[in-house]
């Protein structure tokens, strides 16, 4: 508790720490048996005082109802039942005073108050926390509109912007035409959720590119995102669901359901201890913690050529290009860049069931792998 408090007494409103004993074996992803469920009351600003409320069990919500029901929540009941049935849930307000938020970390903040801190900052981010919340944290804004005089921009009708579009000499074709470029354009089903909706976006700001000229460029750029996107999901796929990490030191942790950011989000957190990305190594292997180093990875491993890897060299020069920008990037209106991506994502997944892949001898997974792709086509 002293640990708590050190790490969260300056805070500037009253703080109140709630223990939550977490069942790790129905909640798999959360890997400390004991969390905390911080209270934070935003209508007291100014004031510093950190209370502490107890320990309540993540399998007994009616003892955390009749705790909320004392802190003043007038639907007690069906709150801890929701916050217990899925713990991923990182925050919520007291409907009956918004300036009161509770914030879960996921983690004990004892042992990971660097990631406590992270959160906390986020929930600064909109839409998380009021406006009004998080103005009292901020310095008084310059009103830059009334000091240069800066004009609103005209609100245009959607009749008005499509008369624009059709009297524009590019992209040259119709709405529909420009559905017709992308819609051939397709990833297999083994490609992961989370690939599949980044490239999504890029079909779809290729076609509104009929309306505006610039989401050409921003459709190319989410091309490129999908794709290294795709090679991160390839990497995690070979952990098959659990990742041991081992620092230079011989110190391992192990990590149920990886992905690519939650080890690098770890080491980043943990480099004061010894945790150092680039001499990492993942179930014994040299963490590829670079763009480079995943392509080294795709080599290594059979699942790209040599030559291949040039393409996706860039392809990752492309998208580094397109997401620091000094100057507004300029483009021709082509859907060939989202044909070339999507093929190469298709080749990396379309390896899970062929001879060259990573998976190797693992017949087990694969067969699962295809029950499930089967079971999801059925659903449907």
């Amino acid at each position: 508790m002293n640990a708590l408090v050190d790490g969260i007494e300056n805070l500037p409103v009253p703080v109140g720490i709630i223990d939550v004993s977490v069942d790790t074996a129905r909640h798999s992803y959360i890997r400390d048996e004991i969390c905390q469920l911080v209270r934070f009351d935003f209508s007291k600003y100014g004031s510093r005082d950190v209370s502490y409320y107890g320990l309540v069990d993540s399998n007994s919500p009616n003892e955390f109802s009749l705790l909320l029901t004392n802190l003043g929540f007038s639907d007690s009941e069906k709150l801890a039942k929701d916050f217990f049935s899925d713990l991923r849930i990182i925050g919520f307000e007291n409907p009956e005073n918004p300036e009161i938020y509770f914030m879960f970390g996921m983690c004990d903040v004892r042992k990971n108050l660097q990631r406590f801190v992270d959160q906390f900052l986020m929930m600064f981010s909109t839409p998380m926390l009021p406006r009004q919340i998080v103005e009292k944290f901020l310095m008084k804004e310059i009103d830059f509109d009334a000091l240069y005089g800066l004009a609103k921009d005209r609100i245009t009708s959607v009749s008005e912007n499509i008369e624009q579009a059709k009297e524009r000499g590019y992209p040259g074709a119709s709405f529909e035409q420009l559905q017709e470029h992308v819609a051939h354009i397709q990833l297999i089903p083994t490609v992961p959720e989370d690939v599949q909706k980044v490239f999504k976006r890029a079909k779809e700001l290729y076609i509104f590119g009929y309306f505006r000229y610039q989401f050409f460029i921003i459709s190319q750029h989410y091309a490129y995102l999908a794709l290294e996107s795709a090679i991160k999901h390839r990497y995690i796929l070979s952990l098959c669901g659990k990742a041991i990490l081992k620092n230079r030191k011989g110190e391992t942790e192990e990590m149920s359901q990886p992905s690519h950011w939650r080890i690098r989000e770890f080491c980043r957190n943990n480099r004061k201890l010894g945790w150092d990305e680039r001499e990492l190594k993942v179930n014994d292997e040299p963490f590829p913690h670079s763009p480079r180093r995943l392509l080294d990875w795709l080599v290594n491993k059979g699942l790209i050529t040599k030559w291949e890897r040039g393409l996706f060299d860039t392809s990752i020069y492309l998208r580094n290009a397109m997401s620091h920008l000094e100057t507004a990037s300029t483009t021709m209106p082509s859907p060939e860049t989202l044909k070339q991506a999507a093929y190469k994502i298709n080749c990396l997944f379309h390896n899970l069931f062929t001879g060259k892949n990573i998976l190797g001898e693992n017949s087990r997974l694969v067969s699962g792998y295809m029950r499930i792709h089967k079971f999801m086509q059925r659903k449907r």
